[in-house]
């Protein structure tokens, strides 16, 4: 007999004596009684024999986890402190670690996907495509970290977008394109301190890039604040008479319309610095796009939320562009605790080249969010944009569109559809209205 059933046994002889040697079996003879505690004894080791069993065979039907070759379970004990913070939890409990090279920083892998239906016309002929949104382009990004000190970490930061077909770039003659380009958004590296800030070198947004798309309505996957001209910016005009026959072509609507969002994606050191009751600086130096020269940009961004639950958030940028312009430009947006948001943005550039006058533009919007469906939060937005002098002097570009976006946070998803409609008046010319509609999903990893 092992231990565990010795054990079992003295603890039970107690019991089987008070049950079974009472005054109810008094009368059996000492021979009798010991052959009944013996038959009572074989009994209960049968009983405990199959409970032993069916716990083995319990304890076999359990799921066994078994990471990928490529993944690391590593027990907390083990981590440092960047890892604990990065670490995602498998479905045994314990954080999973993705690791290259180094074991001594932390890998986060994540990304979205982007697909979209648009019907497009521009007046002359409408056409169908599946594209990539153009507002929020399927990409992967691989984020590494690292802690140097208790105040300083360190990292890296690869982001590439995979767009097939994209809505910045068809129009309604382009060609079906199966392709699926790679191109880098983001290849970065850092240092953080809490006390001093952080700096970033590398390939990836200047300080003055998103200042014109502060938007708190929801409704970001299709008009990301003061860029209108992403949902459907490929697109060109065309006159509403034909010239010898030939049906003329304007600009693409990215060409007519721009929100002033800075300096974008390009080349440069950025610098940020640590919050402060709610504002935070930045500023970079940055390469010139097709040019030896290099431009420079300063950014102040400040969010704050009330006590009645309403946010806001804001931001204003300065960027030199080139030696012969300069711009500002700024947004900003408020949710208040209703679900109800206002959102501005607007851009003016002082173009100093010759023959070009200053352009500009604005834009406003007005959202409501509310729990239409038990699967997340429901978004619906309107909004109005104009912008002057962006192809050419005098143009006057007018953009209107209508949204609603669907969350369904469980499975980090959100659908879409909404309406855009485009409209360039130049002396000379008459372009015909564009319209543009967009339904689509987007699902994070």
């Amino acid at each position: 007999m092992s231990v565990s059933r010795l054990h079992l046994f003295l603890l039970l002889l107690p019991f089987v004596v008070l049950m079974f040697g009472g005054s109810s079996h008094a009368a059996l003879s000492p021979k009798e009684e010991i052959q009944f505690l013996k038959d009572k004894l074989s009994m209960l080791t049968d009983r405990l024999i199959r409970l032993e069993e069916n716990q083995k065979q319990q304890e076999h039907k359990k799921v066994v986890y078994t990471p990928p070759k490529d993944y690391v379970l590593a027990p907390p004990a083990e981590l440092t402190e960047a890892q604990k913070k990065s670490a995602r939890k498998t479905i045994l409990g314990e954080p999973l670690i993705v690791q290259s090279g180094s074991k001594k920083t932390s890998l986060e892998v994540s990304g979205h996907i982007s697909r979209t239906v648009v019907y497009a016309d521009d007046g002359h002929r409408g056409r169908l495509f599946h594209a990539d949104n153009g507002n929020s382009k399927s990409r992967v990004r691989f984020v590494a970290n690292g802690e140097l000190t208790e105040d300083v970490t360190a990292g890296a930061k690869l982001e590439v977008e995979i767009p097939t077909h994209d809505t910045l770039n068809f129009d309604i003659d382009t060609k079906a394109d199966n392709r699926v380009p790679f191109r880098a958004r983001v290849a970065d590296v850092w240092m953080d301190s809490k006390r001093f800030g952080r700096l970033t070198l590398g390939h990836g947004p200047t300080a003055s890039d998103g200042t014109s798309e502060v938007d708190l309505s929801g409704t970001k996957i299709l008009a990301l604040g003061g860029s209108a001209e992403f949902m459907v910016g490929g697109l060109r005009y065309r006159e509403k008479e034909k010239l010898l026959g030939i049906l003329s072509q304007g600009p693409r609507i990215r060409e007519s319309y721009s929100g002033k969002d800075g300096l974008a994606r390009r080349n440069r050191a950025r610098y940020d610095s640590p919050k402060f009751m709610g504002f935070q600086l930045s500023a970079s130096h940055a390469d010139r796009q097709g040019s030896d020269e290099h431009a420079n940009d300063v950014a102040l961004r400040f969010a704050h939320e009330l006590s009645s639950g309403a946010k806001f958030q804001s931001a204003i940028a300065y960027a030199n562009i080139t030696n012969d312009s300069d711009q500002i430009n700024g947004s900003a947006s408020m949710l208040f605790s209703n679900g109800i948001s206002l959102t501005g943005a607007g851009g003016y550039c002082f173009n100093a080249v010759m023959g070009r006058k200053k352009s500009y533009s604005v834009l406003g919007k007005l959202g409501y969010q509310f729990k239409l469906l038990p699967y997340g939060l429901t978004a619906l937005a309107a909004d109005y944009g104009f912008a002057k002098s962006i192809h050419m002097n005098d143009d006057r570009s007018h953009v209107y569109g209508f949204f609603l976006v669907q969350n369904f946070d469980s499975i980090a998803t959100e659908f879409y559809t909404g309406i855009r409609i485009h409209r360039l008046i130049r002396s000379g010319s008459r372009f015909r209205r564009i319209l543009a509609v967009m339904t689509g999903f987007k699902t994070k990893f």
